[in-house]
């Protein structure tokens, strides 16, 4: 029984449940909710604090990054002072490659002339006009900003330059975002961590995907670093731990107060909780488990004699009898579950010895192969009677005392052939006896059985099949120690015997069955040929030629029998053609060929009513398709037609080339296969033809080559 529907259905099981969870279960939880929320609070509050610093840093590396570029501006503007620059604005060999990086574009702006561009493409510049005359508000390392309507505003610094003839200006560098902010293939900021500037007045100047909104309003608290704020904010449903520190750009530069923001997923700071978490809740878990544990077995102690019984009690009603009741109590209980587990092994071999034969019944009478029933059932009668060694001879098709058997022992993983001999004095003494019979010590010969002379057996026990009075096989079971058997087990013996001789005749049916349709489908293949004395023999040759084409493909035993059937039946159709047009000499004229094109549709239609041979229809239909569609009767092209289809119309161009006809005579192989090789990829599937010259690689090819024994019972 479960142990909890133990506890449920005992009143003391459930006091002491219930003394258990007030005393132990409820207070773990408290203390594990307790000490969760507590490192939680610890390592956000250790997370904002860390951020402060990563936020302070980027903002000073900002500041580095912004005295970099006013470098660059101010070496730019030295060539102008310098005469490296005329006053068209161009500039020679002055850019280096770290100027490329830190710049989108560079202009000249003076207070007489337009805009000239200097490097990069030239772009609007609304902050300054020629109509506006010279900017006197501008200082040296002026910063500013121009909004866009989407993406992040446009950085630019300016510095004065002094221009031939008196005149002044300024250099305006627009700075490269991803340089200046830090991100794009190698970026400044920490994994997870999200970016946000504002400018003096709180509008948004930059952002990553993830920011507190295009605008920041709040003002600064007082606390250790005065330009340091901490806040949170909420982004799609997530919460985000936030730290602010002003850049006070007036310090080195004309410019705002920028308020740089970075932020990271309280997700993300508390992923680590997370196996701390899960090992405090296993080790919480597993001093509770401890503790159930033994409240459970003190409980089930007190209640466990009569649930065990009961418990059996029910498995015994669902035919379970794999365990006993095993009861230490030292009182009446223990001596019942002693009667009782007697009962329960009587029953279980009764109820054993009825399903285990209904099994094998089953398994012997569902087999229509020979083979297939010995490998299914032999194994398991051997298992059943628990015997070393176990044999069995089918004497169907032998006329001899030489005969062929199959045996299975205990170290076997399945049954073997092997050939004994059984003389007619020893046939007499077995057949004689309808019931098992027990081999004497003087009277077996226990050489005559490969199997049971390997090893010693004291114990040999046969048993005869027999079908109508014919003696049609022998069941033999060794064991190597002394076995007894009592009626019962000689009756189940005798009961299985019989069903293996109506398996065994059964299978002699279904071979007869299978010779009767492979020798009529060889009839009818041999009708055909027969109508033409050129065509003698032709469809058999097919059929052997496709079957060893197919072999060498790797295609499997029903793939392999479906193009021998269909090799011998593919010109069924030819019935229908005139004798005139089959051994005419001469060139067919139209009317001729249009009548000898119709036979693959003819052989589909007198097959198409038997159902057992419908399934090489397709082959007959498709012998006479090309690969590259210029075939008949359906102008079939590459994979439309079937794989048996195409292998077939090797096999039968090879055949038909190769002898002799009334208008050629016959071709030589060499030259046939040369003229196959020659057509693969119009004619013939390429694949189908290099499984053919694998076939015939080694010479002549057999013009007798072996039938493939047909499976009627699988059709």
């Amino acid at each position: 029984m479960n142990p909890l529907t133990a506890i449920s259905q005992s009143k003391l099981a459930r006091r002491f449940a219930l003394i258990f969870l007030g005393c132990a279960f409820l207070p773990t939880l408290l203390l594990l909710y307790l000490s969760y929320h507590r490192v939680s609070s610890e390592m956000l509050e250790r997370s904002i604090d860390k951020l402060s610093g990563e936020t302070k840093s980027y903002g000073l590396s900002l500041l580095d990054r912004m005295v970099r570029v006013r470098d660059h501006l101010s070496f730019i503007a030295g060539e102008f002072d310098q005469g490296g620059v005329d006053a068209t604005g161009t500039v020679e060999g002055i850019f280096a490659p770290e100027t490329l990086e830190v710049f989108e574009g560079l202009s000249l702006v003076t207070d007489n002339a337009p805009v000239i561009t200097i490097m990069g493409e030239p772009r609007p510049l609304d902050y300054f006009t020629i109509r506006d005359g010279y900017r006197s508000d501008l200082r040296p390392a002026n910063v500013f900003t121009e909004q866009v309507a989407a993406g992040p505003d446009r950085i630019f610094q300016a510095y004065p330059v002094q221009l031939p003839h008196g005149s002044r200006g300024y250099v305006v560098g627009e700075v490269n975002l991803a340089y200046l902010w830090g991100y794009g293939d190698s970026p400044l900021l920490p994994e997870q961590t999200n970016l946000a500037v504002y400018d003096e007045s709180g509008k948004g100047l930059f952002a990553t995907d993830i920011s507190p909104g295009k605008t920041i309003n709040f003002y600064w608290e007082q606390s250790k670093d005065p330009n340091f704020r901490r806040f949170e904010f909420q982004h799609d449903g997530n919460r985000y731990l936030a730290g602010a520190w002003q850049l006070f750009l007036p310090s080195k530069f004309d410019g705002d107060i920028w308020t740089i923001v970075l932020s990271e997923p309280e997700a993300y700071i508390l992923a680590s909780l997370g196996t701390f978490q899960r090992n405090l809740i296993m080790v919480v878990m597993l001093g509770l488990l401890v503790v159930l544990l033994l409240t459970m077995f003190f409980i089930r102690r007190r209640l466990e004699p009569l649930k065990a019984l009961k418990s059996r009690t029910e498995q015994i009603a669902r035919k379970d009898f794999t365990t006993e009741v095993v009861v230490n109590s030292g009182d009446e209980f223990e001596e019942l579950a002693g009667s009782f587990n007697s009962m329960s092994r009587e029953l279980q071999k009764q109820f054993s010895a009825l399903e285990t034969i209904d099994v094998i019944d089953r398994a012997i009478l569902s087999s229509l192969s020979l083979s297939e029933m010995i490998n299914t059932t032999l194994p398991m009668i051997r298992d059943f009677f628990h015997c070393d060694t176990i044999v069995m001879g089918s004497f169907l098709e032998k006329n001899s005392g030489d005969y062929s058997g199959y045996a299975h022992t205990d170290r076997m993983t399945s049954p073997e052939t092997e050939n004994f001999m059984i003389n007619r004095e020893r046939q007499q003494a077995l057949f004689l006896k309808p019931e098992p019979h027990f081999w004497q010590a003087e009277e077996r010969q226990a050489a005559s059985i490969p199997s049971l002379s390997s090893e010693q057996h004291q114990t040999i026990l046969s048993v005869p099949l027999k079908n109508d009075n014919d003696n049609i096989g022998l069941l033999i079971l060794g064991y190597r120690g002394e076995r007894l058997y009592d009626n019962g087990e000689l009756k189940q013996l005798r009961q299985l015997a019989d069903q293996v001789a109506i398996a065994l005749s059964n299978a002699g049916l279904v071979k007869n069955l299978e010779n009767l349709a492979t020798g009529t489908i060889e009839a009818l293949a041999r009708t055909v040929d027969a109508k033409s004395k050129w065509t003698s023999g032709h469809s058999e040759r097919v059929a052997g030629y496709a079957t060893q084409i197919a072999t060498a493909m790797g295609l499997g035993g029903k793939d392999i029998a479906l193009v021998h059937r269909g090799g011998l039946l593919h010109d069924i159709g030819k019935i229908g053609t005139p004798i005139a047009i089959l051994d005419k000499a001469a060139r067919l004229d139209d009317q001729e060929y249009w009548e000898i094109k119709k036979h693959p549709q003819i052989g589909a239609t007198i097959i198409e009513p038997v159902s057992v041979h419908r399934d090489i229809m397709h082959i007959i239909l498709e012998h006479h398709e090309r690969f590259d569609g210029k075939g008949y009767p359906r102008g079939l092209t590459g994979e439309e037609i079937s794989l048996h289809g195409r292998i077939t119309a090797v096999a039968d161009v090879f055949d038909a080339l190769s002898s002799a006809r009334p208008y050629r005579q016959s071709w030589n192989q060499k030259k046939v296969r040369d003229f196959i090789v020659e057509q693969s990829g119009s004619h013939f599937d390429p694949a189908v033809v290099s499984a053919f010259t694998k076939a015939f690689a080694g010479g002549m090819v057999d013009l007798s080559p072996p039938v493939y024994e047909y499976n009627f019972s699988s059709a």
